[in-house]
């Protein structure tokens, strides 16, 4: 049985990790989308934020319930807690997504120094990656 459980938890834990693996992967697609703001490149940010806060609520509701059908010891509820403290952050990550994905649409292209603006975005954009 606590094999079972410590594969569940590594499933669970793998899927963090992919979910934070995509998100590091969309912030050059938004240093992108700044210089060219095109609605498929917002649409994409998008749709990454949608999965990311899908993917990130589905681990914290099955980190519970496979939890509360065991015994965890003091190691595994360490790893379930921070889990679901990365789940959460990745939920805040993909508002962030939203939130720039909305902003991009109402970018003026013809604001004074929108490249220079773009470029320092967009290096801010790499670096977070």
């Amino acid at each position: 049985m606590r094999e079972a459980f410590a594969d569940q938890l590594a499933e669970l834990e793998h899927r963090v990790e992919d979910g934070l693996e995509r998100a590091a992967v969309t912030l050059p697609e938004i240093a992108d989308a700044i210089h060219v703001p095109s609605p498929e490149n917002v649409q994409k940010i998008a749709d990454e934020a949608a999965h990311l806060r899908r993917s990130g609520r589905a681990v914290d509701s099955e980190l519970v319930i496979v939890t509360a059908r065991q015994t965890p010891v003091a190691s595994d509820l360490r790893l379930v807690l921070a889990l679901i403290e990365v789940a959460h952050h990745s939920t805040l990550i993909a508002n962030q997504f939203d939130l720039i994905s909305e902003q991009l649409v109402s970018i003026d292209s013809g604001a004074v120094n929108r490249d220079g603006i773009a470029s320092q975005l967009s290096a801010m954009a790499h670096l977070a990656g």
